[in-house]
């Protein structure tokens, strides 16, 4: 699954656990940069868990454009998480450029964007379990 995200602004991970795992202490993102380089400067998040409901969150700051990839690993997984990978394309982006038909002012196009990414919310909401949620 890949997602479009603007460069150098905060993206949230959420990785939720196949079986509800909870109390991974290990669990990680490696993000791998556009040119498929374990990008030195990013280089991975460890993500926490959200209570003891095995979901686990971490934050990711995409430092250039282009196609990343984020690959999750625990070895106190049972099974262990190994290569569980997914994408996010980062942009650069103007939100005021969506103006345009059906759109009377910037403020309608932040709303069609937030309307947007609210069904995008709920429909990762009923995904299974066991990998990225991006």
């Amino acid at each position: 699954m890949g997602v479009n995200v603007k460069i150098n602004t905060p993206y949230e991970i959420v990785y939720d656990t196949d079986g509800t795992q909870s109390g991974l202490v290990d669990l990680r993102v490696d993000y791998y940069n556009p040119a498929n380089v374990h990008d030195p400067l990013v280089d991975f998040v460890t993500l926490t868990e959200v209570g003891t409901t095995g979901v686990y969150k971490g934050s990711f700051t995409p430092i250039l454009t282009g196609q990343w990839t984020l690959i999750a690993s625990s070895a106190t997984s049972n099974p262990p998480i190994t290569n569980k990978a997914g994408r996010i394309e980062c942009v650069l982006y103007d939100e005021t450029d969506l103006t345009g038909v059906g759109f009377s002012a910037t403020t309608d196009s932040n709303t069609a964007i937030r309307n947007a990414v609210d069904g995008i919310s709920a429909t990762i909401a009923a995904t299974a379990r066991g990998g990225l949620l991006m």
